[in-house]
């Protein structure tokens, strides 16, 4: 029969000492509904299943095991979706040890950041393409394309102009509006916010782009494209950076802008992503 040692060392119950989570039967009957609250009549126990059920900041620590045991370890009452597992071992004193190795999320946040697979995570990029979606807030003439500075609520991010010339949607030499050179000033842009915001090339994770949007085509018509760059900054973080090229002809005139985020923002704090 196995023992607990920390469970045979508990002092009995003594009726004299009151749980400071139990409430007095004077104070908890509500005058205004009658309704009579139900006691807590222990404080929470660890459950010895790898997790710190009675958030003390430790994990089973008052559960037996193997010496030399490894497991698998959160230090939160459950586990918490995509943050990294910590590991804790079985000392010689067959208790475990501190659980290492674990991300909890940043305050106000309900979840670490996903790890950085196939499908990457793109918040910054997902914000603007929902909020851009259509020519409803774009430009309509030559003289917004100038003026034109996008951002979103949530991140209000402040864009910046890349001058480079009208090249890509000349309509004498280029055809005027089509997707392809669309796709040709996106990746101008790209460039720009690589080369503006100092993104070293070898840090670059990833990058997602948008499909060209088009309103009408070649002489009239305009279109718009997004893209965004992970990359790991020193501390092991990943940053995005956003970046947008707008290209629009009306009668033969052109106006075409480049915009990248002139400040970079957070994907995923230090230490969420494996590697």
């Amino acid at each position: 029969m196995l023992l607990c040692a920390a469970c045979a060392s508990e002092p009995s119950q003594d009726a004299s000492v009151r749980d400071v989570t139990t409430r007095d039967a004077t104070d908890a009957r509500d005058s205004s509904t009658g309704a009579q609250d139900v006691a807590l009549d222990t404080a929470p126990t660890d459950l010895c299943n790898s997790l710190d059920d009675d958030f003390d900041g430790t994990v089973d620590e008052d559960c037996p095991c193997t010496a030399g045991a490894m497991q698998s370890c959160y230090p939160a009452r459950a586990f918490i979706n995509n943050c990294p597992r910590g590991t804790q071992s079985c000392g010689a004193d067959q208790r475990w040890g501190a659980c290492t190795g674990a991300i909890l999320p940043r305050p106000g946040r309900a979840e670490c950041c996903a790890a950085l697979g196939p499908m990457p995570p793109h918040p910054v990029l997902d914000d603007f393409v929902t909020t851009y979606r259509g020519f409803t807030m774009m430009p309509g003439t030559s003289a917004a394309v100038a003026t034109f500075m996008p951002r979103t609520t949530m991140h209000r991010l402040v864009f910046a102009r890349v001058v480079v010339g009208n090249e890509f949607i000349d309509f004498a030499t280029r055809g005027g509006v089509t997707a392809a050179n669309i796709v040709a000033g996106l990746a101008a842009a790209r460039m720009g916010a690589i080369m503006n915001l100092s993104i070293p090339m070898a840090s670059i994770l990833h990058t997602s782009e948008t499909m060209p949007t088009l309103d009408g085509s070649g002489r009239d018509g305009r279109g718009y494209a997004f893209g965004s760059i992970l990359y790991r900054t020193a501390d092991g973080g990943v940053r995005e950076a956003v970046y947008l090229y707008y290209g629009l002809n009306r009668g033969g005139g052109d106006a075409e802008g480049f915009y990248h985020s002139e400040v970079t923002v957070e994907a995923c704090e230090p230490g969420s992503i494996p590697g």
